[in-house]
């Protein structure tokens, strides 16, 4: 009789620690769940969810030119010299191209990066 108790009292204190280690996790849970649980949120009554909110329509916007800027040019692209005009020229070209082509572009940019 006295082998099965000390087996008994042996097998409570060996299983004593997760015992102490699963009640510590309960209060763990608890605490967590009561602290991190999602907050009740109040109904404002100004702004019943029986209405849609009403937002302004997204207007695309383009960029302003100097002109309507207010900006003045510097002098004029004929005193520049010749391979500068060329860029000039070019670039304006491309501006051009690349504002009435959007689509076009974008896909001679995904080329060229994937070339690169």
């Amino acid at each position: 009789m006295s082998f099965i108790v000390q087996s008994f009292v042996e097998m409570i204190f060996s299983l004593l620690p997760l015992f102490l280690l699963f009640i510590l996790f309960l209060i763990g849970y608890y605490f967590a769940w009561h602290d991190f649980k999602p907050k009740q949120v109040e109904r404002d009554e100004r702004y019943p969810f029986s209405h849609p909110m009403q937002f302004e329509p997204v207007v695309k916007r383009r960029e302003l030119s100097r002109r309507e800027l207010g900006i003045e040019e510097i002098g004029h692209s004929s005193a520049l010299p010749a391979i500068e005009q060329r860029r000039f020229k070019m670039g304006q070209i491309i501006r051009d191209y690349s504002s009435t082509q959007p689509e076009e572009t974008a896909n001679v940019i995904k080329v060229w990066l994937r070339e690169g």
